[in-house]
């Protein structure tokens, strides 16, 4: 498969919309078990 530019744009398009929904979320849940284990 050759990798297009529109293709490149959209895959890092897809690695803003990961990072934005699932990093907040991640680091909420970082920060619990954190928490929890002091």
């Amino acid at each position: 498969m050759a990798a297009k530019p529109a293709t490149k744009k959209n895959f890092l398009k897809f690695i803003v919309f990961i990072s934005k929904n699932y990093l907040p979320r991640y680091k909420r849940w970082a920060k619990i078990k954190y928490y929890r284990q002091n």
